[in-house]
């Protein structure tokens, strides 16, 4: 998409890019709850 606008490296510099999502960052929040249960155990 960037080379048919014809855009230049800029534009993915003054991008920003939804990363983590939500979901991933619950996700990585629950297995480290896991994990710490696991080391208690």
């Amino acid at each position: 998409m960037a080379m048919l606008c014809d855009a230049d490296v800029d534009m993915f510099v003054e991008s920003t890019f939804n990363f983590p999502t939500l979901a991933e960052v619950y996700r990585i929040a629950a297995l480290e709850i896991v994990e710490k249960r696991s080391q208690e155990l």
